[in-house]
């Protein structure tokens, strides 16, 4: 009794789609690890980036109220050199002053808010496009094994 030609070479064909398969298979399953470990470290990135930003921006408001307050104290100082009172126009003139420069911090503080939202938003995103690109390696894998071990068994049986 022996193997005709034919059946070993159908055999060595079912093999060879297995093997491939199998090899498909893997390489889609690593791709999709490296595709979730690079939307991870993306998006660590940017999360960093972001509270650089926002602790940047802390320091940079507390500077920003520090010289508001040096500026207003340089307002009363050249009031009282000038003899101008602490009632009417010298209030006014301060209390703009003050308002003025309280818009100027609070738009800073929040153009950085801004900034930090976005980039935060930007790291939600990676992680998200890379678990669905991840994800559909993983069903590419799933498939190409099926599909692959079903012509495989197929090719028994012609």
């Amino acid at each position: 009794m022996g193997f005709s030609p034919m059946t070993i070479g159908t055999v060595s064909t079912g093999i060879a789609r297995a093997t491939e398969t199998t090899l498909t298979a893997q390489s889609n399953k690593q791709s999709a690890k490296a595709t979730m470990q690079l939307g991870q470290y993306n998006a660590a990135l940017l999360e960093n980036e972001a509270n650089q930003l926002q602790e940047a921006s802390r320091e940079n408001i507390i500077r920003m109220r520090k010289n508001a307050r040096e500026e207003l104290n340089v307002a009363e100082l050249d009031a009282a050199k000038n003899n101008i009172m602490r009632t009417g126009s010298g209030i006014e003139r301060e209390m703009t002053l003050a308002t003025k420069l309280e818009s100027a911090i609070q738009d800073q503080a929040y153009q950085s808010l801004q900034q930090v939202n976005s980039l935060r938003n930007q790291a939600a995103k990676q992680k998200w496009e890379a678990q669905l690109q991840a994800q559909q390696l993983k069903q590419n894998a799933k498939r190409s094994l099926f599909s692959g071990l079903t012509q495989s068994v197929s090719s028994f049986f012609k």
